[in-house]
């Protein structure tokens, strides 16, 4: 590539802002300025929870880059509640907004399909995770015939980063992931994996657990209960060292309610559970969401600070 177009890639990519939409993990604002038709030119100005967390936390990078785009999407009414106790920065409750883009493109379960995903506890950057492989595998081995084959779901991180498909592809497991996470295709990759399974299990909290009830997909709990080892300085601001979510008091409900073995039915309890924390039937109409973002107190506004983000961030991205 020579200098002048590299240049030119530079001086376009400028003015393109659908480019900084990944800066959200899990492709969530690649997905919502789809379904609300907002052209690349302009800014999306809003931000979204990214994961599930327990009862009173919420994940303070988010404060920062909420307030540059000027709006809040959280998953349920109680994390809007907690949202506005700690932010002035405009929050509505946006529910699953990767399960609303499911519906919107059309993806079901398969008809074909069988046996479970297994999604592996994983780790980041500023956190470990502690478990054996070994002891998993044997659990796995024993989960009766109609729960196989069993496929093991990948984090990005633990993919790539960790290399921990290697230690599941010695145990003769298919592994796959999504990732990585700030790929504009990774909901598709997501629900292809989810899609194709008729069941799902972790030996950790997680995302996955709603977007598997979402789709209809029994969820749940296998092997020993996982320790993640938060470092110095996390992301979270946390105490460093050990962290269970069997620990915390809707981390220990959330075992309660899917530490059951091999499940084959979604029980009316964990549909409770699951509406109350992805806000099911609660969430902002996509048209109504759509009249907000576009003002031009809003979006004109977000497009002016992204431009300038864009500028400040060194013009890296010149792949698009």
């Amino acid at each position: 590539m020579t200098v002048l177009k590299k240049l030119f890639l530079k001086v376009r990519n400028l003015f393109d802002a659908s480019l900084l939409d990944t800066r959200l993990a899990y492709g969530q604002n690649v997905a919502l300025r789809k379904m609300l038709g907002i052209p690349k030119y302009l800014a999306l100005p809003v931000w979204q929870q990214h994961g599930w967390y327990e009862d009173g936390f919420l994940f303070p990078p988010d404060f920062k880059d909420a307030r540059l785009a000027g709006m809040m999407l959280v998953y349920s009414e109680k994390k809007r509640r907690e949202w506005e106790a700690r932010s002035d920065i405009s929050c509505r409750v946006g529910g699953l907004v990767l399960a609303r883009y499911r519906r919107y493109m059309g993806w079901e379960r398969r008809p074909d399909a069988k046996g479970t995903v297994f999604y592996a506890a994983h780790a980041t950057s500023d956190t470990k995770v502690s478990y054996s492989v070994d002891r998993i595998h044997e659990v796995l081995s024993a989960l009766p015939a109609e729960f196989k084959p069993v496929v093991v779901s990948l984090h990005p991180y633990d993919y790539y980063e960790l290399k921990m498909n290697e230690e599941y592809e010695r145990l003769g497991y298919e592994v796959v992931t999504a990732g990585p996470a700030t790929s504009p295709d990774f909901p598709e990759r997501f629900y292809e994996i989810l899609s194709s399974c008729k069941y799902a299990c972790s030996n950790d909290v997680g995302t996955y657990i709603l977007y598997s009830l979402e789709m209809g997909i029994p969820f749940f709990f296998i092997g020993e209960r996982v320790v993640n080892i938060l470092s110095e300085d996390n992301f979270n601001d946390l105490p460093a060292g050990e962290f269970r979510f069997d620990d915390r008091e809707s981390g220990k409900e959330v075992f309660r309610l899917f530490d059951t073995g091999p499940a084959t039915a979604v029980t009316p309890e964990q549909r409770s559970w699951f509406e109350r924390e992805s806000g099911a039937g609660k969430e902002i109409p996509l048209e109504e969401l759509r009249k907000i973002v576009t003002r031009p107190d809003r979006i004109l506004i977000a497009t002016v600070k992204m431009f300038f983000f864009h500028l400040a961030a060194g013009l890296r991205r010149i792949d698009k």
